[in-house]
């Protein structure tokens, strides 16, 4: 039976954290599912364990414990490779930390997908202070790497996320999106239809000494990709890739209506 894998990946405790853990654990899912917590490398662990001793009672959750910090790529390839050993695995959701999520948020990322027209299927998110946006059918080309669900037959093409460039935080999901799209396969939404309240930027407000990989990470997408994430549509296959979508996008929203 096609299983759902959830990953979330941790870096230090925060008040939010508790909250947001609760919310995507108490999901309403109609998919077997396995979530995959990641402590990845956190500076207080002492503050972290006691909220994951109390989630790990739950037989659905797999905490994984990294002594070191594998970046946000890194995080998010634990994950996946959890969900990997899983003959059954068919989707896998990321999402990011203190982030909270509507009930039916993470089940309508895989409806959604299932629903057909989309390669990978994302959430909206607001402010974590600010009302959970109402469940609507609207959508918008893109991904939203703060909740997205990346299907198993997508990951197989694109593979894991570049943790030799992007080895601790900033454009590894742009470099990895950049990369679907070139292997025909990441035609992505943001979907109404999975809201979350997400606090961002929260690990970096938390240790801002992670602020200053962002010129190192941008650095060395430009010397992989030869321009900056905001050029990448001078890239002749991106670009290409965008237009095809754009008018897929078009002709698929006026099926749907």
């Amino acid at each position: 039976m096609a299983k759902l894998y959830v990953g979330v990946v941790l870096h230090g405790f925060s008040p939010t954290l508790a909250e947001g853990l609760n919310s995507i654990l108490q999901s309403r899912l109609t998919f077997p599912t396995k979530f995959v917590i990641l402590d990845n490398g956190s500076p207080n662990p002492h503050e972290l364990t006691p909220v994951l001793d109390a989630i790990k009672t739950d037989p659905r959750v797999s905490v994984v414990v990294s002594n070191t910090n594998k970046g946000c790529g890194g995080g998010w390839n634990t994950c996946i490779m959890e969900a990997y050993n899983d003959p059954e695995f068919e989707w896998i959701v990321l999402v990011g930390p203190d982030v909270f999520v509507h009930p039916d948020a993470i089940n309508n990322l895989v409806l959604r997908y299932l629903e057909g027209g989309v390669d990978i299927t994302s959430g909206v998110d607001c402010n974590w202070e600010d009302p959970m946006p109402e469940l609507s059918p609207q959508e918008v080309p893109g991904a939203n790497f703060v909740f997205i669900m990346l299907p198993k037959i997508v990951t197989d093409t694109v593979g894991l996320f570049d943790e030799v460039n992007f080895p601790v935080a900033y454009h590894e999901d742009n470099d990895w999106h950049s990369r679907a799209k070139i292997a025909g396969c990441g035609n992505g939404i943001w979907t109404w239809q999975a809201p979350c309240r997400h606090v961002r930027s929260s690990t970096i407000r938390r240790y801002p000494n992670l602020a200053k990989h962002f010129e190192e990470s941008r650095s060395n997408f430009i010397k992989k990709w030869g321009v900056g994430v905001a050029d990448l549509n001078k890239i002749p296959a991106i670009k290409e890739a965008d237009e095809r979508w754009a008018a897929e996008f078009n002709n698929m929203q006026e099926r749907r209506k």
